[in-house]
């Protein structure tokens, strides 16, 4: 996918996604490319999993988690798919500077692609800001089987 033929076109994490509230955990897509995406959360006190401390840190890995396949999901619109389920397999070396993203705080989710197998086993190296601010970083290794319906009952037997 050519950084040019996306060049202009917006989406929203709900485009992109598979997933449905309060799971979609995104609020937006701030910027893309060819092997990368930046998408925003904003921290509000309705927020899943906020209590009155904030959100957890470990959130963040579904943060990067949904940020990866939102990248994933702008692949799949522009060949004319739905976006479909992938599996996150691993995280390796999530490390937060905070316990607790605060309420009110605006976070900038950055994944970029470092491998892609065969359109179905992908790694991303991942970080979270504010401001400036990296205050997470993580790489993550998911799967998008080609069928997510025939990949489970396969897992069933």
């Amino acid at each position: 996918m050519a950084a040019e033929l996306i060049l202009g076109l917006a989406y929203t994490p709900a485009q992109l996604l598979p997933q449905t509230a309060p799971m979609l955990l995104l609020d937006g897509i701030s910027d893309y490319g060819a092997d990368w995406l930046t998408a925003t959360v904003t921290i509000r006190r309705d927020s899943f999993l906020c209590d009155e401390r904030g959100v957890p840190a470990w959130a963040g890995i579904e943060y990067i988690a949904q940020t990866a396949a939102a990248w994933a999901g702008i692949e799949a619109h522009q060949a004319g798919r739905r976006p479909g389920v992938a599996l996150l397999i691993g995280t390796r070396r999530y490390r937060c500077a905070v316990e607790r993203f605060l309420p009110t705080a605006t976070l900038e989710i950055h994944a970029q692609l470092v491998m892609l197998d065969n359109d179905a086993l992908a790694a991303f190296d991942c970080e979270i800001r504010t401001g400036k601010i990296v205050i997470a970083t993580a790489q993550i290794k998911a799967y998008r089987p080609p069928d997510i319906q025939v990949f489970l009952k396969e897992q069933a037997r």
